[in-house]
């Protein structure tokens, strides 16, 4: 499921109709939001488990990790307004590594709570 969902991640960054990089301010919005909500989710399950507030963390967090995806291979790869240097190109496959890792393990635990 995390490779298919790399593919068309990467087949949709390929094309250069969509700039994601024109979105910067919504990307840290979104870090912002998925960092509040870790934190919610930690405090709010510390107490008491609720099964469908980890299956709603996880469904949030795969999105927004696939969304981070989307916007890093579009900079790895230099589509329109901005692209790495030659020095910046070990932190983007760094980057897109954990964006992928992040994926697996959002995807899983979503797998996990839909399961129980």
């Amino acid at each position: 499921m995390t490779a298919t969902i790399t593919i068309v991640v990467t087949e949709f960054s390929l094309q250069k109709k969509v700039d994601l990089m024109a979105y910067t301010v919504f990307f840290c919005i979104l870090v912002v939001v998925t960092i509040v909500i870790n934190i919610a989710t930690l405090l709010f399950l510390t107490f008491r488990y609720i099964h469908w507030v980890h299956v709603l963390y996880s469904a949030i967090s795969a999105i927004a990790f696939t969304l981070f995806l989307a916007r890093d291979t579009q900079l790895l790869l230099g589509n329109k307004t901005s692209a790495v240097t030659l020095m910046g190109y070990i932190y983007a496959v760094i980057s897109i590594f954990t964006d992928i890792i992040f994926i697996f393990f959002y995807i899983y635990s979503l797998a996990v709570g839909i399961r129980d």
